[in-house]
């Protein structure tokens, strides 16, 4: 069912409550909504009516329960795709009904053509007995499992990045990225400087400028690092629409330690494959020789771009 929660709660009521005539509520919403609940009422009500209200009910119990704790609904299609394959057709169709529904077309796309053959339609799984679906649910969530949680009021550290949204962690890597050149910029000479610039889209230019005044008191140790990410191979041999972000991967593997590693699988999972290709080379090459008081400095600039990404200010 490709709707919101907030979609799903009420054809489900509808069902609930109208079950033979539920398609004459969806008159009154949005054509999109109205397009697929029409066409998955359809489908739903050539069963039985005590069957359509059981159906609701059994879905309504589910929406209402605490989920557990997992962040499948943030991971990357590239990701969900590889997990997805394993399962059958009967399998694959129940857990698409948890997924986000912009999620479910782009892994329709990638899902092989003799898996798609043998689906059944979305209308039939819900024939399948409701205990059977939420442990199919359950096992995929597992996959995806996420032991930590961030309380209301609690200080913000670096431990919590990896529960950020998938988007706003593009945003703090792009943050980053922006203040790196930044940093470098006020050291490099005027043609290195000129060969960085050149390398940025208009946009980023610009928005590198505001950057370059928002630099503060900072280290003439940390603007010699910035330097040489700025002219450094790892980052130049990257895809030059990658610069930005390129740099920001550079940044994020010089400030992980051992310990942060089950936290990087979890950022990994909600960035491409492509690009989590690229974070982890960095890291891979990085790693090991980071150390309790090198990462620090690092860490100084991305909590102040992880708290500019909440505040709306990247």
């Amino acid at each position: 069912m490709n709707l919101t929660t907030q979609q799903k709660v009420f054809f489900l009521f509808a069902l609930k409550q109208r079950p033979k005539d539920a398609n004459q509520l969806f008159e009154y919403l949005p054509k999109a909504s109205k397009t697929e609940m029409l066409a998955l009422y359809q489908e739903l009500s050539k069963h039985k009516e005590e069957d359509i209200v059981k159906v609701a009910k059994n879905e309504l119990k589910k929406l209402s329960k605490p989920k557990n704790q997992s962040y499948l609904s943030e991971v990357h299609v590239d990701w969900i795709a590889d997990r997805i394959q394993e399962e059958s057709p009967e399998i694959i169709a129940a857990i698409l009904r948890y997924l986000p529904a912009e999620n479910v077309s782009v892994l329709l796309d990638k899902l092989p053509k003799d898996v798609l053959e043998n689906m059944p339609k979305l209308a039939d799984t819900y024939a399948i007995p409701s205990g059977l679906v939420e442990l199919f649910q359950k096992k995929f969530e597992s996959f995806f499992a996420l032991k930590k949680i961030y309380e209301k009021g609690q200080a913000l550290e670096f431990e919590h990045f990896c529960l950020l949204r998938a988007d706003q962690i593009q945003k703090v890597f792009l943050d980053l990225g922006y203040r790196e050149i930044a940093f470098g910029l006020c050291t490099l000479p005027k043609k290195a400087r000129a060969v960085v610039l050149d390398r940025l889209s208009p946009n980023d230019r610009r928005l590198v400028d505001l950057y370059v005044n928002q630099v503060g008191n900072v280290s003439e140790r940390r603007l010699k690092n910035a330097q040489f990410h700025l002219i450094s191979k790892e980052v130049q041999t990257r895809d030059s629409s990658l610069f930005v972000k390129g740099l920001g991967f550079l940044v994020y593997s010089k400030m992980l330690l051992q310990k942060d590693i089950a936290d990087f699988e979890i950022i990994k999972n909600k960035l491409s494959k492509s690009h989590a290709r690229i974070l982890e080379d960095f890291v891979s090459m990085h790693l090991d020789k980071n150390t309790e008081a090198s990462v620090l400095s690092y860490r100084e600039d991305f909590m102040l771009a992880v708290k500019s990404v909440l505040s709306g200010n990247a």
